[in-house]
């Protein structure tokens, strides 16, 4: 094969997660040559794709058989915000993978003559540019931007940077297959006073954006933003999460300083902040530069994650076994929720009718 007709050959770093395994499949589909980075080799194959164990990544890692011939890296390996480890392993973890790891992998990628590579970033990296009490993960994707663009800056290596806010998608287990398995348990959620913004991204809007990238030569060392091109709330959100499940959706209002109280007392403060924060941005500038828009609409999006979940059997599951203490003490305190908020509604209705009456 000659160099003129030699299909570009990709090198996807964590190709054993959610994002690399999907990045992996996609590329593959689309005739490029794909081979997948993982820590050890994977119990399945992904047809057209070569993997390669690296180990683990740190600035120790040996990249030379993962980068012989490649001529663009998608580095999605990385630790993820709901990265769970105690604290101090946590904090280590993020700097040796995120930043460390990264620093690695690009100048192994300059010397071995890699054209581009595209980094898999966060929109959370604006919290740690404005010092606006950034997580230590918003804090590491900060840092190896930064590590990037110091390596590039005199090599050859073009960077693309893709901030990407929270992700969903076929088999990924999160906080919103959580609120769907709640759903389809008909049980109420204290949702629908949360005034918030957000902006997701489908797994296969992120594939598409990210082959948009590989040889457009605008997306040349740029940083853009993307998501599914729509802003919700999480009300709205989950709303459109039962209409693609097809199901009965019981919301019901709670203050927000009560359902933090609830949500924490039941061991779920984390999941909620997930839920309920307020994550918007621009993110035109890829459409208007590389004239890239996300293929697949969220209720597209959704509708396919949900067939991915077979909640019908995590549902039968859920009922066989018996709740667990803190089941049975989530239970507890959303009835008491529940409670709380019909005696403040009912006390409400009540004032407003002997003001109504009293004219």
């Amino acid at each position: 094969m000659t160099e003129e007709n030699r299909k570009t050959f990709v090198l996807v770093t964590g190709a054993g997660g959610f994002v690399g395994h999907h990045v992996c499949r996609f590329l593959a589909r689309r005739g490029y040559g794909v081979r997948g980075a993982l820590r050890t080799r994977p119990p399945y194959a992904e047809e057209g794709v070569d993997y390669v164990a690296i180990g683990d990544i740190d600035d120790h890692t040996d990249w030379q058989s993962a980068l012989d011939g490649v001529d663009i890296v998608v580095h999605a390996a990385g630790t993820t915000e709901d990265f769970t480890e105690p604290l101090g392993r946590w904090l280590v973890a993020h700097n040796q993978i995120n930043v460390a790891g990264t620093a690695s992998l690009a100048q192994a990628a300059v010397d071995h003559g890699v054209r581009r590579l595209i980094f898999l970033s966060s929109v959370g990296v604006r919290a740690a540019e404005r010092a606006e009490d950034p997580t230590g993960f918003e804090t590491s994707k900060h840092e190896a931007e930064q590590v990037l663009r110091k390596t590039v800056a005199e090599a050859a290596l073009e960077l693309v940077v893709l901030r990407l806010p929270a992700l969903y998608g076929p088999e990924k287990r999160d906080v919103l297959r959580a609120v769907a398995e709640a759903v389809l348990r008909d049980r109420p959620l204290p949702l629908a006073s949360v005034q918030n913004q957000m902006s997701l991204l489908f797994i296969g809007n992120l594939v598409s954006a990210i082959e948009a990238c590989l040889e457009h030569p605008a997306a040349a060392d740029r940083t853009f933003s993307i998501s599914d091109g729509e802003v919700v709330s999480t009300p709205e959100l989950v709303e459109r999460l039962a209409e693609a499940m097809r199901h009965e959706l019981d919301l019901w209002p709670c203050p927000g300083p009560l359902l933090g109280l609830l949500a924490g007392f039941a061991g779920y403060g984390k999941e909620l902040r997930a839920l309920t924060r307020d994550v918007v941005f621009d993110d035109q500038e890829i459409v208007r530069d590389l004239g890239w828009q996300p293929p697949i609409e969220v209720d597209t999006a959704l509708q396919a994650t949900v067939r991915s979940w077979d909640l019908e059997e995590a549902a039968r599951q859920a009922s066989a076994r018996r709740p667990g203490l803190r089941g049975r003490l989530t239970g507890t305190v959303f009835d008491l929720g529940q409670r709380i908020v019909r005696m403040i509604r009912s006390r409400r209705e009540a004032r407003s009718a002997r003001a109504a009456h009293s004219t």
